[in-house]
């Protein structure tokens, strides 16, 4: 159960050492996007390396060749991706999702805040982790693609927060 023998050992730790090299490799030539804040897809690719990985190091029916070229495959459609989504928006919209307005003008929206299962009392501490106590000064409250959230208050010049905001997916119905 501990231990088999010292061969199993440094086979284990050979793989690792190659993987965990070839990765590294790999995320070098993907870019500095592999490494960005993640969204959904993001997370996805991140979660099926790492168990391509774990596969290829602890597993004796995966070689090393099959996982690197496995790795290789997976990065090269997450880069295909990433380049499809940046020039059309066709992909965008597949793949990314789009920011959610939580709290416009200082009142709350009802039916964002139930699509993207977000209590009304978040929002308070949304603002406290900005600096803010004063919900009259805030002018929006947005749920970004990456789960972060972005508070607008005042925002100076009206037309680049009219513009800020506009850029916003507007809740499905006036509450």
């Amino acid at each position: 159960m501990w231990f088999e023998d010292w061969t199993s050992l440094a086979e284990i730790a050979a793989k690792a050492t190659i993987g965990f090299v070839g990765l590294v490799f790999m995320i070098r030539i993907g870019g500095k996007r592999l490494l960005a804040k993640l969204n959904a897809f993001d997370m996805v690719i991140t979660f099926t390396v790492g168990s391509l990985l774990a596969s290829m190091i602890v597993s004796d029916t995966v070689t090393v060749a099959e996982g690197l070229v496995s790795l290789c495959v997976l990065l090269g459609l997450a880069a295909l991706t990433s380049f499809l989504v940046s020039r059309s928006s066709f992909f965008q919209t597949i793949v990314k999702s789009e920011p959610t307005l939580l709290l416009y003008e200082g009142k709350p929206l009802e039916a964002n805040l139930k699509a993207e299962r977000i209590a009304e009392k978040e929002l308070h501490y949304i603002m406290r982790s900005h600096g803010v106590s004063d919900l009259k000064k805030v002018k929006a409250i947005v749920l970004e693609t990456d789960g972060d959230f972005s508070l607008l208050t005042d925002l100076g010049d009206r037309q680049t927060g009219a513009l800020a905001v506009s850029r916003i997916k507007p809740p499905s119905r006036p509450e």
